[in-house]
């Protein structure tokens, strides 16, 4: 997990210069979790996600927290953002293609649907992740692992 975080942490400080400090982030891996293995790039493409479509549209500044949770003998990570939220009807078309009928990888969820279908071909369909967002409100993306001893 420490090094998913860790490369997670250089993506955001590389972003934030990109960005111009639009932005402000937060990374929380208890001590207790580092040491336990993950599936390789789940959470950065999902943190990419929230920075293209949460945090550039938005006039104010935004903000986005990662943060992993021990459950049970799973392990939960947040993606949480302040942006704009989306509703039912967009949460339903990620992934799908576009009118032109090219798939652009910052327009389609593409990122999303590739973590979730790489955690449940490798740990069952248990695990994924899970969106929850409303207009107004921001988004949250769960990533659900079990928890794997090196």
């Amino acid at each position: 997990m420490n090094m998913e975080f860790e490369h997670v942490r250089h993506y955001m400080n590389i972003q934030k210069y990109r960005f111009e400090d639009r932005f402000e982030y937060e990374i929380d891996l208890p001590e207790s979790l580092k040491t336990f293995m993950t599936q390789k790039l789940i959470v950065q493409p999902i943190v990419e996600n929230a920075l293209y479509h949460a945090i550039e549209p938005m006039e104010d500044k935004g903000y986005i927290r990662i943060e992993a949770l021990e459950y049970g003998g799973d392990i939960i990570i947040d993606v949480t953002d302040n942006g704009p939220g989306f509703d039912q009807d967009t949460l339903l078309h990620l992934g799908n293609e576009n009118p032109g009928g090219v798939k652009k990888y910052r327009d389609s969820g593409v990122g999303l649907k590739n973590v979730h279908e790489r955690l449940r071909i490798r740990f069952g369909g248990h695990y994924g992740i899970l969106v929850c967002s409303s207009p107004g409100f921001g988004s949250t993306i769960r990533i659900r692992l079990p928890k794997i001893i090196p």
